[in-house]
């Protein structure tokens, strides 16, 4: 039997994947995301039609094509390619939701990138850990209007600047006792729903009978994250929402005071808001 002859060898290096994460479902969601980049310029807007990522099999969104990354897609991949990566370019990532349970986002990177990136921004990503976050995602955000799964927890509020002006893109957290419970961002209009399983049950006194469930309460604080002038556009960049300050958000105004430790109920939705206002006021 003859042997063949290679006469040409190909490979192909996909310079940007990408893996994003639920922590409502603890799972990684491909189905109804629009995943698209563009060139970061610094001279005027990219004309040119973004590059769109598709998921694979394992829930990775692989770029290809992407403007400007011809001749380092089309390198040998392998470890000496690796050690001394062809110069990378930056691109703006665009994360869009078709079935509206996620909220927009963008993304500034540098590809090629060796492996699924591992999100990060020049402060840190966001801390602590959500329970069960696994490594090298992208975090996604619930919308308001999502529709959570049965037996959770859900806390909404509508939050203004202390000017009345709706907190875009603003960060809430969640807690119980220092314990992170779920991490969210209010859309456009200011409006956030954090959705989480609830906390375990606490006895003061082992020996005592336990409530009902329907009963059953657990203290929840609130923090909040939001800069006066908040991220522009309509899928704001994501490292410049994480990295907002802390605001106060209010108890009542006038004379201002702060929110205090709130009161989780099982089976009830928990709205915050200001005394006497229907919105959460930010100092």
């Amino acid at each position: 039997m003859a042997t063949p002859v290679i006469l040409e060898h190909l490979t192909r290096v996909a310079p940007l994947g990408l893996r994003f994460w639920d922590a409502l479902t603890n799972t990684f969601i491909s189905d109804g995301l629009a995943v698209q980049a563009v060139p970061k310029l610094t001279s005027g807007v990219y004309l040119g039609k973004p590059a769109i990522a598709f998921s694979n099999r394992s829930g990775v969104f692989v770029f290809h094509a992407l403007p400007g990354l011809r001749e380092a897609e089309f390198g040998a991949g392998d470890d000496a390619y690796w050690n001394t990566p062809p110069a990378q370019k930056d691109f703006i990532v665009t994360v869009t939701d078709a079935l509206l349970r996620f909220l927009p986002f963008s993304l500034n990177l540098k590809a090629p990138v060796h492996r699924i990136l591992d999100f990060a921004c020049a402060g840190g990503t966001p801390t602590p850990e959500l329970p069960n976050q696994p490594d090298g995602i992208v975090p996604l955000f619930s919308a308001p209007g999502r529709n959570p799964p049965g037996g959770m927890a859900v806390l909404r509020a509508g939050i203004v600047q202390g000017s009345g002006a709706p907190a875009r893109w603003a960060m809430v957290e969640a807690y119980s006792k220092n314990i992170i419970l779920a991490r969210g961002m209010t859309d456009s209009n200011g409006q956030v729903a954090l959705f989480f399983p609830y906390p375990k049950i606490v006895l003061n006194n082992p020996m005592d009978n336990r409530p009902p469930l329907t009963e059953q309460t657990w203290p929840v604080d609130l923090k909040v994250y939001s800069a006066l002038s908040p991220p522009a556009g309509d899928a704001p960049d994501l490292c410049e929402v994480v990295s907002q300050p802390e605001a106060d958000p209010l108890r009542e105004l006038s004379p201002d005071k702060p929110l205090q430790t709130l009161d989780l109920t099982f089976g009830q939705e928990l709205v915050v808001k200001t005394k006497n206002q229907s919105e959460l006021f930010l100092a």
